[in-house]
């Protein structure tokens, strides 16, 4: 995604239970939205979001069945977050164990979900910072024992600096 480029946010669930003013509060806060009530099992049309907020009365049956519909395959590293509109006891755990990253319950405070989201988002970041890092990490140590192995010089010392440098063993 590029440095312009909004987050793009995906709404996911029965609309009538969404708490008043969410796409409003989402735009205003930078997301760019996208709306559905269901999701065919296969991959989305278009780029994946960046974050999936699913709406549900409850950590019920119809919160698992919108979750099963993001097939891991396609939609693995998304994070979801869950808005519960009549949650019972119990149920941020049960969100929680079906597999969302986060729970919010009504009454929701937009600002406060916006600022969820934001931080899953940075987390998702510091994750491909991360893998992009141990890419690198590896193509240099490939790179080092290339040239090393065809040159004679020993380029061990610099690569297990690197390593350690981005906490590799």
């Amino acid at each position: 995604m590029s440095a312009l480029a909004r987050p793009r946010v995906l709404l996911l669930g029965d609309p009538a239970l969404r708490p008043d003013g969410l796409e409003r509060a989402l735009v205003r806060g930078g997301f760019q939205v996208t709306e559905a009530d269901l999701l065919p099992g296969g991959p989305p049309d278009g780029p994946l979001p960046e974050c999936v907020l699913a709406t549900a009365a409850g950590a019920d049956e119809t919160l698992a069945a919108l979750l099963r519909g993001l097939d891991p395959a396609h939609w693995r590293g998304v994070p979801v977050v869950a808005l519960l509109a009549e949650p019972a006891p119990g149920a941020v755990g049960a969100a929680l164990r079906l597999g969302c990253a986060d729970v919010v319950i009504a009454p929701v405070d937009l600002v406060e979900l916006c600022a969820r989201v934001e931080a899953r988002l940075r987390g998702q970041g510091d994750v491909e910072s991360l893998r992009d890092a141990t890419v690198y990490a590896s193509t240099f140590a490939l790179s080092s024992n290339w040239y090393a192995t065809t040159s004679g010089i020993d380029s061990s010392a610099p690569v297990s600096r690197l390593r350690s440098v981005i906490g590799l063993p």
